[in-house]
């Protein structure tokens, strides 16, 4: 053999490759002709793992369940949005000892089951943290000497980040305590990468999916929102996934979300938040809801935190009161005045404020001409045909 000549390795026969070496695609292509040459069907090896219809069908894969009736589902990956002290960190913190006490979420949505809660804080610290899990744990009637407060687990500052490594060690810890709900606080902490970027944020399904399937468990992320008109403290139109701060595929790759706002406060020391259901792949559908909250920080009394009700119908009612005060307040008005006919424009100005809007005013006279103590004709004009006086005054003028 010349030294200009190479040495072409002889294929090795069947039966002599070496054993715990996976085969190349180049090696597969090989055993394929080979197999053609002698007429024996051989198979590659593959890397697609294949279940048939049947096979799913009678496999014994559980159905579709809830950790928190309607609110949470088992083994769900889920964004809670919010802008800055939206209460989304306490709001969690309830659900965590909700899931231990076995006592209703917000004295309203039932848990199926006592679980254990992990609780990554990359945001507060521990003073903070336990500042506001003292006064929920209060208003649950304990002490904090009770033995199931053990099944609530806190990392405070650890420098958790989303990335292979930790998750890796995610994992295990889950696998060693069996926890059902862990919570990540928040996303603006523990990300790796640029929140607009998609490949970024797609990462993190990436990595949290797969130990979701693995373990169980439902992972609840907390992130901020964009901005919101703070002067009416309400988003308007209502939120979608798009006020999610970020790439959109934040709200495209998770199972639910949700976004909690601040709605005003009330008397003693209450506050109100919004709690709204932006998405949701698998389970029932909710309306927005309102939370409220009691207790006074100043005295570090107990921080309870209640359901008040579906908030459609909660502004209806609101809505419909002031519109029956609205009707009794345009007649004895009009008693007082010399002409029979107002423009609607007009009697607007006499009556909008910061509470009354256009449409209280619109549908009032709406109702009235139902009733039959107005009459709208034509439609720029109110008519009281109870009125003797038939001159129209002058709207132009006054």
């Amino acid at each position: 053999m010349t030294a200009t000549e190479e040495e072409i390795p002889e294929e090795p026969k069947k039966g002599t490759e070496t054993p715990g070496v996976e085969p190349t695609l180049v090696d597969m292509m090989k055993v394929v002709e080979n197999a053609e040459k002698e007429n024996t069907p051989v198979l590659p090896k593959t890397m697609f793992k294949t279940t048939s219809g049947l096979e799913l069908l009678d496999s014994d894969i559980p159905p579709i369940s809830y950790i928190v009736d309607i609110l949470i589902c088992e083994d769900s990956f889920i964004y809670l949005a919010g802008p800055p002290g939206s209460f989304k960190t306490g709001l969690m913190l309830h659900i965590a000892l909700c899931g231990v006490t076995e006592k209703p979420v917000f004295g309203f949505y039932c848990v199926r089951y006592p679980f254990k809660t992990l609780f990554i804080d990359e945001e507060n610290g521990k003073r903070r943290t336990k500042y506001k899990f003292d006064r929920l744990v209060r208003s649950f009637g304990m002490s904090g000497k009770e033995e199931v407060l053990k099944n609530i687990d806190f990392q405070n500052i650890q420098g958790f980040k989303i990335n292979g490594l930790w998750i890796e060690e995610l994992e295990k810890i889950i696998i060693a305590n069996g926890y059902k709900l862990v919570v990540i606080d928040n996303i603006a902490r523990c990300f790796v990468g640029s929140e607009r970027d998609e490949k970024d944020v797609s990462k993190i399904q990436t990595l949290l999916k797969p130990v979701i399937e693995r373990q169980h468990v439902t992972i609840v992320i907390l992130h901020h929102c964009k901005k919101i008109d703070r002067e009416s403290n309400k988003y308007n139109p209502p939120p979608t996934l798009n006020d999610i701060r970020g790439s959109g595929d934040f709200g495209g790759q998770c199972d639910e979300a949700f976004l909690i706002e601040p709605f005003g406060t009330g008397g003693d020391h209450t506050k109100r938040f919004t709690l709204y259901q932006l998405k949701i792949r698998d389970g029932e559908e909710i309306p927005c809801i309102s939370i409220r909250l009691t207790g006074d920080a100043k005295k570090n009394t107990p921080l309870e935190v209640l359901y008040e009700g579906n908030v459609q119908d909660m502004q209806k009612a609101k809505r419909d009161k002031i519109v029956a005060e609205l009707k009794t307040k345009i007649m004895e008005w009009w008693e007082q005045q010399e002409s029979k006919s107002f423009e609607t424009t007009y009697i607007i100005k006499q009556f909008k404020n910061k509470q009354i809007k256009d449409y209280h005013i619109r549908d009032a006279l709406k109702c009235l001409e139902t009733d039959g103590s107005l009459v709208n004709a034509p439609y720029k004009y109110y008519t009281n045909p109870a009125k003797k006086d038939e001159n129209t005054k002058n709207q132009s003028k006054t």
